[in-house]
């Protein structure tokens, strides 16, 4: 049987998907079997100017989208802030109570849609996009169950972790009044997925751009005036514009741009559950394991003095900041390896890779770049506190050095979420930050009196190793494999079974 034979079902199955690809930049494509012919290496290992405008494109996008939601973030600390330093607390455990126990694993958990909708939506038939997110919206709907029980006695827990009375209380009080505004958030990210893996990316900025300056109008009137709720005004008003999030959404799927991969609510979307949980389960540990580290170097820093927390918490700022462009360019290049592997086409899979983590290493330079530049100065856009000052810059060649291992980790894993390797991801970060970089950090900062230097230190031998390990499981792939393993999952036969049901 001939290579070409093996990825399709027929010639209007790959009429279909040559259709499909419409949005793809018309990168010159020699074979579309499953093998690489040797005259194909020169192309596939070139740096492609096309590529790289494609995926720069699809990027910027979703960087103004995760500025956005960072922006809705300050707006609630802005306006809490003004109450006194019990409420702006009481926020900041609430967040990071909410963030542990919901955020990360619901983030996680969406991961499986950075596989299972771009493979969906160029398969065949883009209606397996659809069913691919109702499926994970009924998972989550279900999983959140005991996160609300979780969120109610959330003021228990915390005292019986050894929290303040008052902030336990005051974080308590946040997480009740968000608490029906969290399943709005998580169908919103699988409907993102849903839209990315189309390649539609501009539609949450459109979204937030929309939503940013209402939750400040929201924040001001429910915390200050005409309704002066004071503390509980700050969820309520998150509350309603998580809801308008996902209203908004829904509009433009129906109205601008998506639709047609979208499918009305069918019982198919309740078989196969098994699938998504092989994705989303590594994808919640990967998940948890990054967002659950800097909690706990948080928690460390705490040890070392007050000036040692806030220069942990600036650092970690700043570096999430610079972290949105790397991973933006993630997002897009997950998306592009699955639309591409969905439409069996692995040579150009291995362009967008390829061109994917170079563009990685000229951003991580830059950031770095300017780390090193403007170490002396960039504490001051923060605090005025001198101590803390220099820190920041004792600490930040270190971050400079982290910029460059977690951007290359950062798109590595995106490319890998878009092979369905999310197994290999889990695999190689919990180690890496729990075996590695944990157990050294503690040893720098504890056994050799480096202090916050010492955390760092850990971290960044994490994101190393981390970095080494992603690029290495990218560098080994089978690209004629993913191809039939992709086709497997998406389950081609099932297809005209589904154009049927609707």
């Amino acid at each position: 049987m001939s290579s070409s034979q093996n990825i399709q079902r027929g010639s209007n199955k790959s009429d279909q998907r040559v259709k499909i690809d419409e949005r793809s930049p018309l990168i010159p494509e020699t074979n579309v079997g499953l093998g690489i012919r040797l005259n194909d290496i020169i192309e596939i290992k070139t740096f492609n100017a096309r590529e790289a405008i494609y995926l720069l494109k699809k990027a910027f996008p979703a960087l103004f989208a995760f500025l956005f939601l960072q922006a809705l973030q300050v707006t609630n600390v802005f306006f809490v802030g003004h109450l006194g330093q019990a409420e702006l607390a009481g926020l900041a455990l609430g967040t990071m109570y909410a963030a542990v126990t919901c955020w990360s694993i619901g983030f996680g958990a969406t991961s499986a849609l950075d596989t299972l909708c771009p493979q969906g939506y160029t398969s065949g038939n883009p209606k397996m996009a659809g069913i691919y997110t109702q499926r994970a919206i009924i998972i989550m709907m279900l999983g959140f169950i005991p996160i609300g029980i979780i969120w109610l006695v959330s003021e228990n827990i915390l005292i019986g972790l050894g929290q303040d009375a008052e902030l336990s209380h005051y974080a308590a009080l946040y997480l009740r009044y968000l608490l029906l505004g969290a399943p709005p958030a998580l169908i919103f990210w699988c409907l993102e997925k849903f839209l990315q893996g189309q390649g539609i990316m501009k539609a949450t900025t459109y979204v937030l751009i929309i939503c940013c300056p209402i939750n400040i109008f929201l924040n001001y009137i429910f915390i200050w005036e005409p309704f002066s709720l004071g503390f509980i005004g700050a969820p309520i008003a998150t509350t309603l514009t998580n809801w308008l999030m996902l209203f908004l959404t829904f509009l433009y799927i129906k109205h601008i741009d998506g639709y047609d991969a979208w499918v009305g609510w069918t019982h198919l979307s309740f078989k196969d559950w098994s699938s998504f949980m092989k994705l989303a389960l590594p994808g919640m540990l990967t998940s948890c394991a990054d967002w659950w580290i800097y909690e706990l170097i948080a928690l460390f820093a705490g040890y070392f003095g007050s000036v040692s927390l806030a220069s942990h918490r600036l650092i970690l700022t700043i570096a999430l900041i610079l972290y949105q462009i790397p991973h933006s360019l993630a997002v897009a290049a997950s998306n592009r390896v699955g639309n591409l592997l969905g439409a069996g086409l692995p040579n150009r899979a291995i362009i967008a890779t390829n061109t994917s983590l170079l563009l990685a290493v000229i951003g991580a330079a830059c950031n770095a770049m300017v780390l090193l530049y403007f170490r002396e100065s960039l504490g001051y856009f923060f605090t005025h506190d001198e101590d803390v000052v220099k820190m920041v810059a004792s600490i930040l060649p270190l971050a400079a050095i982290f910029q460059l291992s977690d951007s290359v980790g950062n798109i590595g894993s995106g490319v890998l979420r878009g092979q369905g390797r999310l197994k290999t991801v889990a695999a190689i970060f919990l180690p890496a930050f729990y075996l590695i970089g944990l157990p050294l950090g503690l040893m720098f900062a504890f056994e050799f009196n480096m202090g916050l230097k010492g955390l760092w230190s850990g971290v960044t031998c994490a994101s190393i190793s981390m970095a080494i390990g992603i690029f290495l499981a990218v560098s080994m792939t089978d690209w004629s494999w993913e191809v039939e393993e992709c086709h497997r999952r998406v389950k081609n036969e099932l297809i005209d079974d589904i154009d049927d049901d609707l």
